[in-house]
């Protein structure tokens, strides 16, 4: 919040999506954490950093992904540079890591010096985020308005 009065604030911009249900979940004041139970506290800081996210500026970053073809086979390869983490630092749930690749040309040749086989097994595929998952249940036209 200190980030935000000393000149990082912006206003909340309105989202395309409005289901008329209520109004969006805010603090409505200043709370102290011996005030509260420990679950109560986790709600309220949920709300407030929520709260606090939507009136900072936004995250910005590059992504760059590379393609990589070997005997045949097509690997990928994404990397992240967080330029200015924004919202991110009053919102750890999301989080942004950063993965630096070296700079590429495209159709470059690469040597190998190296090429390892690891063993593994695959792994389920990671829970959806509630933006993700409110994203997919407004396409399909799912949910209800509360």
């Amino acid at each position: 919040a200190q980030t935000l009065l000393a000149g990082r604030f912006t206003s909340p911009r309105a989202g395309s999506n409005d289901d008329h249900a209520h109004p969006p979940i805010h603090p409505v004041r200043r709370c102290e954490r011996h005030e509260i139970t420990d679950e109560s506290w986790r709600i309220y800081e949920l709300i407030t950093r929520h709260f606090l996210a939507c009136c900072s500026p936004d995250a910005r970053g590059s992504r760059t992904e590379v393609e990589i073809s070997c005997a045949g086979e097509f690997f990928v390869k994404a990397g992240v540079i967080v330029h200015d983490r924004g919202w991110l630092d009053v919102y750890p749930y999301s989080n942004w890591v950063e993965d630096v690749l070296p700079p590429f040309q495209i159709n470059e040749v690469l040597p190998f010096s190296a090429l390892d086989m690891i063993e593994s097994a695959t792994q389920p595929p990671q829970l959806l985020t509630e933006a993700e998952l409110i994203g997919l249940m407004d396409r399909e036209k799912i949910g209800t308005d509360a």
